[in-house]
Protein backbone atom coordinates (compact mmCIF):
# COMPACT_ATOMS: atom_id res chain seq x y z
CA UNK A 1 0.00 0.00 0.00
CA UNK A 2 1.26 3.46 -0.81
CA UNK A 3 1.98 6.16 1.74
CA UNK A 4 0.44 9.60 2.16
CA UNK A 5 3.45 11.12 0.43
CA UNK A 6 3.34 8.71 -2.49
CA UNK A 7 -0.37 9.34 -3.03
CA UNK A 8 0.19 13.09 -2.79
CA UNK A 9 3.03 12.97 -5.33
CA UNK A 10 1.03 10.80 -7.73
CA UNK A 11 -1.99 13.11 -7.57
CA UNK A 12 0.19 16.21 -7.98
CA UNK A 13 1.91 14.77 -11.04
CA UNK A 14 -1.44 13.73 -12.55
CA UNK A 15 -2.50 17.39 -12.27
CA UNK A 16 0.84 18.37 -13.84
CA UNK A 17 1.68 20.70 -10.95
CA UNK A 18 5.10 21.42 -9.51
CA UNK A 19 5.54 21.28 -5.76
CA UNK A 20 5.78 25.06 -5.71
CA UNK A 21 2.56 25.47 -7.71
CA UNK A 22 0.66 23.08 -5.46
CA UNK A 23 2.04 24.76 -2.37
CA UNK A 24 1.02 28.19 -3.60
CA UNK A 25 -2.52 26.98 -4.36
CA UNK A 26 -2.77 25.52 -0.84
CA UNK A 27 -1.09 28.34 1.06
CA UNK A 28 2.01 26.36 2.01
CA UNK A 29 5.55 26.18 0.66
CA UNK A 30 6.89 23.91 -2.05
CA UNK A 31 9.42 22.71 0.51
CA UNK A 32 6.57 21.59 2.77
CA UNK A 33 5.02 19.67 -0.15
CA UNK A 34 8.41 18.04 -0.71
CA UNK A 35 8.60 17.02 2.95
CA UNK A 36 5.10 15.50 2.75
CA UNK A 37 5.95 13.61 -0.44
CA UNK A 38 9.20 12.24 0.95
CA UNK A 39 7.46 11.10 4.11
CA UNK A 40 9.48 13.33 6.44
CA UNK A 41 6.27 14.79 7.88
CA UNK A 42 2.52 14.69 7.33
CA UNK A 43 0.07 17.53 7.90
CA UNK A 44 -0.93 17.77 11.54
CA UNK A 45 -4.17 19.62 10.73
CA UNK A 46 -7.06 18.23 8.72
CA UNK A 47 -7.61 21.51 6.90
CA UNK A 48 -4.20 21.20 5.19
CA UNK A 49 -5.07 17.74 3.87
CA UNK A 50 -8.49 19.06 2.84
CA UNK A 51 -6.93 21.94 0.87
CA UNK A 52 -4.49 19.54 -0.83
CA UNK A 53 -7.31 17.13 -1.68
CA UNK A 54 -9.52 19.93 -3.01
CA UNK A 55 -6.81 21.30 -5.30
CA UNK A 56 -5.90 17.81 -6.53
CA UNK A 57 -9.53 16.68 -6.98
CA UNK A 58 -9.12 13.69 -4.71
CA UNK A 59 -10.79 12.76 -1.45
CA UNK A 60 -9.20 13.34 1.92
CA UNK A 61 -9.83 9.65 2.67
CA UNK A 62 -7.78 8.68 -0.35
CA UNK A 63 -4.99 11.04 0.60
CA UNK A 64 -4.85 9.94 4.23
CA UNK A 65 -5.91 6.28 4.09
CA UNK A 66 -5.54 5.32 0.44
CA UNK A 67 -9.26 4.63 0.18
CA UNK A 68 -11.03 5.69 -2.97
CA UNK A 69 -14.58 6.78 -2.41
CA UNK A 70 -17.42 6.17 -4.78
CA UNK A 71 -19.23 9.32 -3.77
CA UNK A 72 -18.37 12.36 -1.74
CA UNK A 73 -20.61 15.01 -0.31
CA UNK A 74 -21.07 18.02 -2.54
CA UNK A 75 -20.44 21.53 -1.25
CA UNK A 76 -24.21 22.04 -1.20
CA UNK A 77 -24.63 18.87 0.90
CA UNK A 78 -21.98 20.08 3.33
CA UNK A 79 -23.66 23.49 3.75
CA UNK A 80 -27.04 21.86 4.31
CA UNK A 81 -25.64 19.48 6.91
CA UNK A 82 -23.94 22.33 8.74
CA UNK A 83 -27.16 24.35 8.71
CA UNK A 84 -29.17 21.45 10.16
CA UNK A 85 -26.47 20.56 12.66
CA UNK A 86 -26.27 24.05 14.15
CA UNK A 87 -28.77 23.00 16.83
CA UNK A 88 -26.22 20.49 18.06
CA UNK A 89 -23.96 23.33 19.03
CA UNK A 90 -26.60 25.36 20.88
CA UNK A 91 -26.44 28.12 18.29
CA UNK A 92 -22.69 28.54 18.68
CA UNK A 93 -20.76 29.45 15.57
CA UNK A 94 -18.14 26.97 14.38
CA UNK A 95 -14.86 28.25 13.00
CA UNK A 96 -13.95 27.27 9.43
CA UNK A 97 -11.52 24.67 10.78
CA UNK A 98 -14.18 23.22 13.11
CA UNK A 99 -16.65 23.08 10.22
CA UNK A 100 -14.13 21.18 8.08
CA UNK A 101 -13.41 18.75 10.89
CA UNK A 102 -17.13 18.21 11.53
CA UNK A 103 -17.92 17.60 7.86
CA UNK A 104 -14.90 15.33 7.48
CA UNK A 105 -16.03 13.17 10.39
CA UNK A 106 -19.61 13.01 9.08
CA UNK A 107 -18.36 12.09 5.64
CA UNK A 108 -16.11 9.41 7.10
CA UNK A 109 -19.02 7.91 9.03
CA UNK A 110 -21.21 8.05 5.93
CA UNK A 111 -18.62 6.24 3.82
CA UNK A 112 -18.09 3.59 6.50
CA UNK A 113 -21.84 3.03 6.68
CA UNK A 114 -21.99 2.66 2.89
CA UNK A 115 -19.18 0.10 3.05
CA UNK A 116 -20.98 -1.89 5.75
CA UNK A 117 -24.14 -1.96 3.63
CA UNK A 118 -22.14 -3.00 0.55
CA UNK A 119 -20.39 -5.76 2.52
CA UNK A 120 -23.73 -7.05 3.78
CA UNK A 121 -25.15 -7.06 0.26
CA UNK A 122 -22.09 -8.92 -1.01
CA UNK A 123 -22.55 -11.60 1.67
CA UNK A 124 -26.11 -12.31 0.53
Amino acid sequence: MSSYGERLMRARKEKELTREELGKLCGITGRTIQNYELGHVTPNRIDVSQRLADVLDISVDYLIYGEKEETELTEEDKKEILAHASALFAGGKLSDEEQLAFIYELQTLYMKARQIIKDREDEQ
